[in-house]
């Protein structure tokens, strides 16, 4: 049965507006995720049509086809890292400032395997911890690339130079880096 009481709106009389209903017959609260018909627009309760629903309790859901790609790629960058290493060190001569240092790649090869043992359950407590660990050795690679191609004294005569593999691995770095931000963001 409709309400028959009249109200003004623009000092035109009209009818009082029923309550808006779900599809489904039921009344939408906010945050419902369900549909109100307005017309021929539709409005979703609690976020905007389009828009991703914010997190709720600071729970970050990590979506396990991200954390085993993630994974996947931090330790192959791992396993190259460590090769580059011990190929350049055993390349450089002993009193050569530029070759790499050997305790700094470890150190970063464990905080990146370690961020993969966190990371790859898919496990919302540790997933997070697993991304920061993976971003701060990360950076300690980046630091340890950009140190080194400092110390590297460029050679015009020799083609692609030594600097070739700081930047390389420089480059390579700041893409993983991508990668972890990526990951943390598509959780």
């Amino acid at each position: 049965m409709e309400k028959t009481t009249l109200w003004t709106r623009f000092g035109v009389p009209t009818k009082v507006p029923r309550r808006r209903t779900c599809a489904t017959g039921t009344r939408a609260s906010a945050g419902s995720g369900k549909r109100i018909a307005y017309g021929k627009r539709t409005k979703w309760n609690g976020t905007a049509k389009g828009t991703v629903p914010a997190r709720r309790g600071g729970v970050v859901r990590v979506n396990p086809s991200t954390a085993l790609a993630v994974s996947q790629q931090e330790t192959l960058f791992a396993i190259v890292l460590l090769a580059e290493t011990l190929y350049a060190r055993s390349n450089a001569e002993r009193d050569d400032p530029a070759k790499p240092s050997l305790p700094a790649t470890l150190v970063s090869c464990a905080g990146l395997l370690g961020s993969v043992a966190l990371i790859y359950p898919a496990n919302e407590d540790t997933a997070p911890i697993g991304f920061g660990v993976g971003f701060f050795a990360t950076a300690l690679v980046i630091y340890n690339a950009i140190q080194r191609l400092n110390k590297t004294k460029p050679n015009p005569s020799e083609w692609p130079g030594p600097r070739a593999w700081p930047i390389t691995v420089l480059v390579v770095s700041v893409l993983v880096l991508f990668i972890l931000f990526q990951g943390l963001t598509n959780a």
